[in-house]
């Protein structure tokens, strides 16, 4: 009997143990200055939103994921744009500061297959180099992105991609073992005209550095 009862315990503290690892390693998109993960905004606001990592004890060097953005009712607003007039959606967050971006695009309509038509697609990777500081532990803001309202629009999702076109996830701190991320949250945001909207939005805007028009790129389906 207090062996089966010893077992249990040891189980049960097993199965915690691995509960928390497993909820620890998250990626999830969240507007700034809001912790839920449905907001509403009205036509003419720039939202900036965070990219929201928790590693919690597990070591990281580095992540690479891809959002799907609708294109209808959001304009991509660039954070900077490269020397090839090719739009950097992300800034760089405090949780992989000093990293070495391998991405870190809109990238072209010719290069997005059709099942993912009417989308903006963003990618961003980003790994730290090699040294005694290139672990990274804990949780906090990987990068962040701003998005222009063009038009109205009920319960739009931004999703974090996760398929073999396009996979999402964590870099190791050996700088080659990758690892899924064990969960990932997307943001839904409502999108209100001006005789819609209501006083209660969450999301306060950002100031944009350059829009998507003014870099006069365009996505449009073949």
């Amino acid at each position: 009997m207090r062996v089966r009862k010893s077992f249990a315990l040891i189980l049960a503290a097993l199965l915690w143990a691995s509960s928390a690892d497993l909820k620890a390693q998250s990626l999830h998109l969240r507007a700034a200055n809001s912790s839920g993960h449905a907001i509403t905004a009205q036509v003419g606001d720039t939202l900036a939103i965070d990219i929201r990592a928790d590693f919690s004890n597990l070591s990281i060097s580095g992540a690479q994921l891809y959002l799907g953005i609708p294109a209808g009712p959001f304009e991509i607003v660039a954070a900077s744009v490269s020397s090839q007039d090719e739009i950097r959606p992300f800034s760089q967050g405090p949780l992989l500061n000093g990293a070495m971006e391998f991405s870190n695009q809109l990238m072209p309509s010719d290069q997005i297959p059709d099942l993912f038509n009417h989308l903006h697609l963003l990618s961003y990777a980003a790994v730290l180099g090699p040294g005694k500081n290139r672990g990274r532990s804990g949780s906090g803001i990987m990068a962040t992105f701003h998005l222009r309202c063009t038009q109205a629009a009920a319960a739009t999702q931004i999703h974090i991609a996760g398929n073999p076109y396009y996979e999402t996830f964590l870099v190791l701190d050996d700088g080659y073992g990758e690892r899924l991320f064990q969960s990932t949250q997307g943001l839904e945001i409502t999108v209100q005209s001006p005789d819609q909207f209501t006083p209660d939005a969450p999301a306060k805007p950002a100031e944009p550095s350059r829009t998507w028009g003014q870099v006069k790129t365009a996505f449009y389906q073949r």
